[in-house]
């Protein structure tokens, strides 16, 4: 049996919402119950009620945590640090994704708790980029474990496409490319969650010789009726994302206010998600006929009202979950090339694909128009991720990969 360590920055349930979430889950829970592996968890986030969740779902488990109670001064210092310093150093700083002081600090506390409990990891299994990128302060307290990096994305890819305003941009983002190949050489393997990013990562990697392994993320299993009266299309994500804000705003600047005139103000246009800022219902609420839903358990219902899924992403990395979801539900997905990437499914076979204003308002003309042309699109995509994502497949792929690597 081998003592499998995961360090996540985030809470994980069976109820969680976010794509990344969902699938540390999986494995995690996996992990758990296989006699293979005895697992343990740090998490280094704040305690909050998804924190209570997780500890309901995972009563028996080592969980390590940084929580310790504050005074109202030390509260506003961290508020303040985590809201408004951090955010403000990252942009001027590449350096500061691994100097983050309030990370690191929250780390070795966990660590050194797990080193006091007698708890010897075999393996560590480092989840998302801010904590990978802390690899180093890992290795002091566990210099001789096997360190796996779970890169959800290839965060340099990210930071590019998102081209915030920086002083020296190029410099930022270049330095930024370096920092993200050094920390990922100090790990004995690299784990991406898509056939995409291996190949970024061998690309980052380049002449290191290092073991990347892809495995296939977690895709939650949403009911769609095909056959179900419908009367709008759908965008699903969570929409504290800036991401799936600009989004959904490009759409309805672009394509919506076409779509809107052109059925007379009777198609509706269904944005289904938690994490919606009082800015982005303001925007949002200017445009006729949308409808925020909020968060909520199970989208099935909103799903089967929509004619189709639109997926018009012009920033982020890594595969879109939202993407496979609407594909293993059988649903019409109208995307375009970072929508699919990752996914190499065959557009106008699985999917359609769309680029322009004009493209996804004919494609989404074309799905309202025809009942046909959207059980086709749905029944092969469905097949395609039932082919192409196995999960079982996936993990005990994983597994094998540790047992192989830890002697």
């Amino acid at each position: 049996m081998k003592n499998v360590l995961i360090i996540s920055p985030v809470c994980f349930h069976d109820k969680s919402g976010l794509a990344g979430e969902k699938t540390i889950n999986y494995y995690f829970s996996r992990f758990s119950s296989d006699p293979d592996f005895d697992p343990a968890l740090v998490f280094t986030g704040d305690i909050y009620n998804n924190y209570y969740k997780m500890l309901e779902q995972y009563p028996r488990m080592n969980i390590f945590t940084a929580f310790k109670d504050k005074s109202i001064e030390q509260r506003i210092y961290d508020y303040s640090r985590f809201h408004w310093m951090y955010p403000l150093f990252k942009k001027i700083f590449p350096t500061y994704y691994i100097t983050d002081g309030f990370l690191k600090e929250r780390l070795r506390i966990c660590l050194k708790k797990i080193k006091s409990s007698g708890y010897k990891p075999d393996v560590i299994i480092v989840e998302m980029a801010h904590l990978i990128f802390q690899v180093e302060t890992i290795k002091i307290f566990f210099p001789d474990s096997y360190i796996v990096a779970s890169c959800h994305d290839i965060t340099s890819q990210s930071v590019e496409r998102f081209k915030i305003k920086r002083i020296m941009s190029k410099w930022y983002i270049a330095k930024f490319i370096e920092i993200e190949r050094r920390r990922l050489a100090e790990y004995n393997l690299i784990v991406v969650h898509n056939s995409k990013d291996k190949i970024l990562a061998k690309s980052l990697m380049h002449n290191l010789n290092k073991n990347i392994i892809s495995i296939n993320p977690f895709i939650s299993q949403i009911k769609y009726n095909s056959h179900s009266l419908k009367d709008g299309i759908s965008f699903w994500g969570a929409m504290g994302r800036h991401e799936n804000q600009e989004a959904v705003i490009w759409f309805l600047k672009n394509v919506w206010i076409n779509l809107d005139q052109y059925y007379h103000g009777k198609l509706k246009f269904y944005i289904i998600g938690g994490g919606c800022t009082s800015r982005f219902k303001s925007l949002v609420d200017k445009y006729p006929n949308t409808i925020i839903t909020g968060f909520v358990d199970d989208p099935s219902e909103h799903f089967s009202k929509a004619y189709a899924m639109i997926v018009p992403l012009h920033k982020g990395a890594g595969i879109k979950i939202k993407c496979l979801e609407a594909m293993l539900a059988g649903m019409p997905l109208i995307t375009n090339t970072i929508g699919i990437e990752g996914i190499n499914a065959i557009k106008d076979r699985d999917y359609l694909h769309a680029e322009s204003e004009n493209e996804f308002k004919e494609k989404v003309i074309e799905c309202i128009n025809s009942q046909e042309l959207r059980d086709t699109l749905g029944k092969n995509a469905k097949l395609f991720i039932q082919q192409n994502f196995n999960l079982e497949e996936s993990y005990q792929n994983y597994k094998k990969t540790l047992l192989s690597q830890v002697e």
